[in-house]
């Protein structure tokens, strides 16, 4: 019987070490994410005219979509879409053109085709 106890016991300090283990990696990327923000907001606050134009990407759903990435998931959606609907078509070639658009007035950057 104490052999059942014994693994009862064991078990149940396993399970605090991992919910121990647990909540202080959850406090280490809330740190993180605090000692990001704080680190982030410093330099813009050094820095208003790169805070604003931070901002003003952050506006820009087109523009937020291209620079995290999520604008080739769009046009890969809007290819499915395009090939059922053939009275829309060059759709997802406006998007990304149009968002490569206002990055190019924004920066100054160069089409890469």
């Amino acid at each position: 019987m104490s052999g059942g106890r014994v693994r009862t016991r064991e078990a149940k300090t396993e399970l605090n070490s991992a919910a121990n283990m647990a909540a202080v990696f959850r406090d280490a990327g809330e740190l993180s994410l605090e000692r990001e923000l704080a680190f982030v907001c410093e330099q813009l606050r050094k820095n208003e005219p790169l805070l604003y134009r931070l901002s003003g990407y952050l506006k820009d759903d087109s523009l937020v979509a291209l620079l995290d990435g999520r604008m080739n998931a769009t046009v890969e959606q809007n290819d499915e879409a395009l090939s059922r609907e053939k009275n829309k078509n060059n759709q997802n070639g406006k998007v990304l053109r149009q968002a490569w658009k206002k990055w190019e007035q924004i920066e100054g950057v160069a089409r890469p085709f």
